[in-house]
């Protein structure tokens, strides 16, 4: 073989092991770049349902105030009148609210009024199991720390409620607050599916304790410390979860998005 060849074949050997080389650089650059951007809209989108679901809540907060800062609402608990009955606690109050709890208590805490509801089936519903026990005098949504009242979420036993608990006073807020009024609406199928259409993303809730969603999740003790994790299911999909906590401060939800891997 001539010095000529040798060097010819030596230069293209060294060119394509260049060329393939910087292909290798450059793809796993480029993937590693698409990854970063994957994991950022994917916290985005943790975001956006986060958002959603406060919508929700701040929402039912102005639905419940409406209600607790009203004269109307204040006389009642002062003599339980028929009027306010038959005008106010009704179903068709249910129905535009889109609530399916409302709850109406005086200042010791008693209950003057207490009703669960089935708005989608029109049909009255028991009380959720557990709720009750939310409800004592020096419980956070009986004893309020301000006069803004408290809203966010209640996991019970059976239910995941969106909740708002407002103190009722005349319609100026001149008077002294004489009671507690609270709204609910059930986190339910339903209300995960408008959320879903809302934020126009795959969401799902499921419980904090959950083992088996936890058990995706590579490094848990990081996502319970930082609350937010994102994992590469396969080529197809990515999920995003995010820990929501209650009115109490404590987590109790982890919001769980599943986006398509576009890159793929």
């Amino acid at each position: 073989m001539s010095l000529r060849l040798k060097v010819i074949l030596f230069m293209l050997a060294f060119s394509i092991s260049f060329f393939l080389s910087l292909y290798f650089i450059a793809d796993k650059i480029i993937i590693q770049n698409f990854k970063t951007l994957e994991v950022q809209s994917t916290t985005r989108n943790l975001d956006r349902a986060e958002k959603a679901l406060e919508a929700r809540i701040r929402q039912l907060e102005v639905f419940a105030t409406d209600y607790a800062v009203w004269d109307d609402t204040y006389q009642f608990v002062k003599d339980q009148n028929d009027k306010y009955i038959k005008a106010t606690l009704i179903n068709q109050t249910f129905e535009n609210s889109k609530i399916n709890l409302m709850i109406i208590l005086d200042k010791e805490g008693k209950q003057l009024f207490a009703k669960a509801y089935d708005f989608e089936k029109d049909q009255p519903l028991l009380l959720p199991q557990g709720l009750l026990e939310h409800l004592n005098p020096d419980d956070l949504l009986i004893n309020h720390a301000n006069t803004e009242g408290v809203s966010g979420l209640l996991v019970l036993p059976n239910e995941i409620i969106l909740i708002s608990s407002q103190s009722i006073t005349t319609s100026d807020k001149e008077m002294p607050s004489n009671g507690t009024f609270i709204m609910g609406r059930y986190l339910d199928q339903e209300e995960q599916a408008q959320l879903k259409e809302t934020a126009n993303l795959d969401i799902e809730f499921v419980p904090y304790k959950n083992k088996q969603e936890l058990s995706m999740i590579d490094n848990v003790d990081d996502f319970l410390q930082h609350k937010t994790a994102i994992k590469e299911i396969d080529q197809n999909q990515i999920v995003g979860y995010k820990i929501k906590d209650d009115i109490y401060g404590d987590p109790q939800l982890i919001t769980k998005i599943t986006s398509t891997r576009d890159i793929y």
